[in-house]
């Protein structure tokens, strides 16, 4: 478990699930599930190849606008960590619900899903999430800027920090295309440093302070 004032984590908060995890920024608490379907004889007739679903609940049990925008993006990034030519053919379905719904959203719903997959042990090739909240607020508070950081961890090693996006005012809603776009830019990589050290790091709030 992870926990600072800004930041609480938790693997493995589910038992029926095969990978589960809550995350908690500021005001913002979100719970992830994974559920894997193994390549069974029932399976076999429906999947040609492995597959990822994901459901987005918001805090009234729906799935609106802003909640189907994250669905497409969590799908993109979870297909592009997995590390599918390792597994069997493997339905995955990825569910995530809104518990609390405040201004740090996108991030706790993208890296409670890493934290949730990471836990259900599928390879991927980028293994951990954390997030990280930068806040330059001038006194016009429409012009007000909240830059959002992931960092994750690598197989290999590597620490990448992408800047996952900047947003004007507080509802995500309002900015939907910033949601649309892929996390990106990578700005920063800290080389020869091993993920247990890292791991540590993340775990003491070194980067979250």
């Amino acid at each position: 478990m992870t926990e600072n004032e800004k930041l609480v984590a938790e693997m493995g908060i589910l038992e029926t699930p095969c990978g589960s995890a809550k995350f908690t920024v500021g005001n913002t608490f979100v719970i992830c599930e994974i559920h894997r379907f193994a390549d069974t004889e029932n399976l076999k007739t429906k999947l040609s190849r492995n597959e990822c679903t994901v459901n987005i609940k918001n805090s009234r049990n729906e799935t609106g606008i802003q909640e189907n925008i994250m669905e497409g993006q969590l799908k993109q990034v979870i297909d592009g960590s997995i590390l599918w030519d390792r597994i069997h053919r493997t339905m995955l379905l990825c569910v995530v619900r809104i518990e609390n719904e405040g201004d740090e959203l996108f991030e706790c719903v993208f890296n409670c899903a890493c934290l949730a997959l990471l836990y259900t042990g599928i390879p991927m090739s980028r293994c951990f999430a954390a997030a990280s909240l930068v806040e330059d607020r001038p006194n016009d508070s429409q012009t007000a800027q909240s830059t959002h950081f992931n960092i994750v961890m690598s197989n290999s090693g590597a620490i990448l920090i992408f800047n996952a996006q900047s947003i004007s005012g507080a509802k995500l809603v309002e900015h939907k295309s910033m949601l649309e776009k892929k996390i990106q830019d990578v700005f920063f990589m800290f080389k020869d440093v091993s993920c247990e050290k890292t791991l540590s790091m993340v775990k003491s709030g070194k980067y979250f302070e």
